[in-house]
């Protein structure tokens, strides 16, 4: 196909470039057979002598032409209406001169098609219209043999072929700009969605953009996605443009998956589905609330190989939606199912985090009251223990030697509520240790020391107290495992002595002596009445 922006040498890259372009062409084109004709004349001067208006016509052509190249440049459209009239113009006092002729109706014909298009039409009626009233006047003044000497028909046939290969070469420069721009601005719009959804991580925000900037650079009528629920049932309405998307989204809208709707046929299929109001087979889902959709487009949303929704746009235009079109929007759909996966990860990781500190959360309270219970515990079977035996519960040294004593001093006091205490003397410094037994404390350590201990010194003094907590739990457990052995070993006696006996009498002066040594007391009594029994559990004595 011919560019022609080649043609003179401009780059053409938007619907003004081509006005200026094809004004300018047509006026070198003028300016080209002005200056031919020019010098036909000058040829022919030799025998007949040139007339002053050919100066004065070839003069006014070339200063038409300069006005309309220069003014294109600033003005294209304002230059195509000049041409128009300058070129009428011209065909009118040219009338006699065929190149004029026909290069001043195929201009007007083509400056015409880049007005809009109604006064396009107009302009092309009226001048076909003038080329049949030529061809008619021809026909009147002697028949079919005025219009071919006379060459009306052939300028009639030459305009009509003229104009053709004009709006040809025209129209199918501008579509082929149309269709560069989009593609140039899919791609962009592809680019810019794939900038921000490496910076956007909730879903539904990304959506919305990605949809808006679709719907702001294509000037297409409505664009939502829809995405299929995990059952796989349905395709779900998931973010929508304007108004109108709020309202469907509060409906909670949604369309069966297979259902007759471009959105069914593509989430089932996998393919692309471009429904027309023009199609035989519409299987369009015609919604009250856009009324103005012409031609609706749907993309498959592809996770892998899955199909996990669906990009639907809609124009009021029953042509949109060309091929170029469709694949730029099947890239930036597959863009888009990306970020619905990576989004849908990052949701799940987010509540598989939630849920694993809300366990550690709860793991920590249930350590914590573990622990509460276990320091309880530790601390009653102390005192249990202290109180019960006769074991020994402190010493001091005095002099190097060793002295049994239980008092305790107002420093081991204070450590016994779990503080390191610190106290200046006339021959030192005395320190108080808390001892802890599983984060209990069970008893205190108090030292004189000529100096204040290091760091160093107070860590190895803690590591020894653990150690003796850690002992003295291990001797209490032997003394207390003694005790249940010993307790079980007289309760087996006990029970033996039982067995030799077969009196009542007896048994009871057996249990009454066990009772007596076990305990330590001096009196006792044991008595057997089922009457007194019978009242106590509820029943009458007679």
């Amino acid at each position: 196909m011919i560019n022609i922006s080649a043609i003179i040498g401009v780059r053409v890259d938007s619907r003004e470039a081509i006005q200026r372009s094809f004004v300018q062409v047509l006026a070198v084109a003028f300016a080209a057979v002005t200056l031919v004709r020019m010098a036909f004349g000058l040829i022919g001067a030799q025998e007949v002598p040139l007339r002053a208006d050919f100066w004065v016509n070839v003069a006014i052509a070339l200063v038409f032409c300069v006005v309309i190249y220069v003014l294109a440049a600033r003005q294209p459209l304002l230059a195509a209406i000049i041409t128009i009239l300058g070129f009428a113009l011209f065909a009118y006092l040219s009338r006699l001169v065929p190149a004029f002729v026909l290069i001043s109706v195929a201009g007007v014909i083509a400056a015409a098609m880049l007005m809009p298009r109604r006064l396009n039409r107009l302009i092309t009626i009226v001048i076909f219209a003038g080329l049949m009233v030529f061809v008619a006047l021809a026909w009147q003044r002697g028949g079919w043999s005025a219009v071919l000497e006379g060459g009306a028909l052939g300028y009639a046939l030459t305009t009509i072929f003229v104009f053709t290969i004009t709006r040809f070469l025209l129209w199918a420069q501008l579509e082929l700009l149309e269709s560069t721009r989009r593609r140039e601005t899919l791609l962009q719009t592809t680019a810019e969605v794939a900038q921000f959804t490496n910076r956007e991580q909730e879903l539904v925000p990304l959506l919305k953009r990605a949809i808006q900037l679709v719907s702001e650079r294509f000037g297409h009528y409505h664009v939502q996605v829809f995405l299929i629920n995990p059952q796989g049932e349905n395709a779900e309405l998931v973010v929508s443009t304007g108004s109108v998307g709020e309202t469907l989204l509060a409906r909670k809208h949604k369309l069966a998956v297979g259902s007759r709707s471009v959105i069914g046929r593509t989430t089932a299929g996998g393919q692309p589905v471009v429904a027309r109001d023009t199609d035989k087979d519409n299987v369009r889902f015609k919604n009250e609330l856009l009324p103005e959709t012409r031609a609706e487009l749907a993309v498959p949303m592809y996770d892998g190989d899955k199909v996990i929704g669906a990009l639907d746009v809609q124009s009021k235009d029953v042509e949109a939606f060309d091929d170029s079109e469709i694949q730029a929007l099947q890239v930036l759909a597959n863009l888009l199912a990306s970020s619905v996966r990576n989004a849908r990860l990052l949701e799940q990781q987010t509540r598989v985090a939630e849920e694993n500190a809300r366990l550690a959360q709860e793991s920590n309270r249930n350590l914590q009251e573990i622990q509460r219970l276990n320091r309880e515990l530790t601390g009653q079977v102390w005192r249990d223990f202290l109180r019960e035996s006769n074991t020994t519960q402190g010493v001091t040294l005095v002099n190097d030697s060793l002295l049994h004593s239980a008092e305790w001093t107002p420093d081991m006091t204070q450590a016994a509520l779990g503080t390191l205490v610190q106290t200046n003397t006339p021959d030192g410094v005395r320190v108080a240790f808390p001892l802890r037994l599983r984060g209990e404390v069970i008893g205190a350590v108090e030292i004189e020391m000529p100096a204040a201990p290091s760091n160093v010194m107070l860590s190895d003094i803690r590591a020894v107290l653990d150690r003796l907590t850690v002992s003295l739990e291990n001797a209490r457990l032997y003394d207390a495992a003694q005790a249940a052995s010993a307790q079980e070993t007289r309760l087996n006696q006990i029970a033996s002595r039982y067995e030799k006996v077969t009196s009542v009498e007896e048994l009871l002066r057996i249990t009454m002596q066990e009772l007596s040594q076990t305990l330590g007391a001096e009196t006792g009594a044991i008595r057997l009445s089922a009457t007194h029994a019978e009242a106590a559990n509820g029943g009458s004595a007679s």
